[in-house]
């Protein structure tokens, strides 16, 4: 599962073929190739001109996701393929997207998938939408961090914010929460979670965050306000849940 992550991470270029293929499934914005080895297979996406501050979240957000939350994460690295620049992740190639009535009839999986919000808000990612949760081996992983930060910090902690409306499906988040009252055992593991929020983000976590604010800001003052403001919600993450939670009642 998870490719058989190797020890040699990210793979070797010169150890890897193109797959003839590519599942439908993984059509979408930016160029995407299968590329194996001998152990695994991978999962290439092709950044054009333009796209530095995407591809920067992408790493920055699986790197930091990697400390938060592992076990439900894939790594993703900087990989350059034929003259292509852009990232490379493992291929689950056993993965199936999982329905939204799946994670509701299953209390262990629901509470897994709210808890993952908490990482989500604090990484200002919307893009987690349901075909973004794959379920392997008996596990959900959450995938494709492109759109980190890029709403921050003017993104808002509601299941009615959707800024992805006129070409994603919504956040997996909103459904769930519109779809049921939480009991106090998933409120107590999602505000767990968040309290455990600001001690996970030690200092070289926050060092994971600054090749991405150095692509997208040019000043090195409007990265530091960027480094600031995302400390802030860190440290303001368990309030905001203790609110969002009490306001869904």
């Amino acid at each position: 599962m998870r490719g058989t992550l190797q020890s040699i991470w990210p793979p070797d270029p010169s150890s890897l073929v193109s797959a003839d293929f590519l599942p439908l499934t993984l059509k979408g914005r930016y160029q995407k190739l299968l590329l194996r080895n001998h152990e695994s297979q991978f999962l290439f996406k092709s950044y054009g001109v333009g796209d530095g501050p995407a591809k920067a979240a992408e790493i920055a957000a699986a790197d930091i996701l990697q400390i938060l939350d592992r076990e439900r994460s894939v790594p993703v690295a900087e990989f350059t393929w034929e003259e292509l620049s852009g990232t490379i992740q493992p291929y689950l190639a056993d993965a199936h997207v999982i329905s939204l009535s799946n994670i509701c009839d299953d209390d262990s999986l629901l509470v897994k998938v709210l808890c993952r919000q908490v990482a989500d808000w604090t990484l200002s990612n919307h893009d987690a939408h349901i075909n973004h949760v794959l379920w392997e081996g008996r596990r959900p992983f959450f995938v494709d961090y492109g759109q980190a930060y890029k709403f921050f910090p003017h993104d808002v902690l509601s299941t009615d914010y959707y800024p992805n409306v006129s070409r994603q499906l919504e956040p997996v988040y909103n459904a769930l929460h519109r779809s049921r009252s939480l009991t106090a055992h998933q409120k107590a593991a999602v505000l767990s979670a968040a309290a455990r929020m600001s001690s996970t983000f030690h200092d070289p976590v926050w060092e994971l965050l600054r090749p991405f604010a150095v692509e997208k800001f040019d000043r090195i003052q409007d990265q530091e306000v960027f480094l600031v403001e995302v400390r802030k919600r860190v440290r303001d993450t368990e309030a905001t849940f203790e609110a969002f939670l009490k306001e869904r009642g």
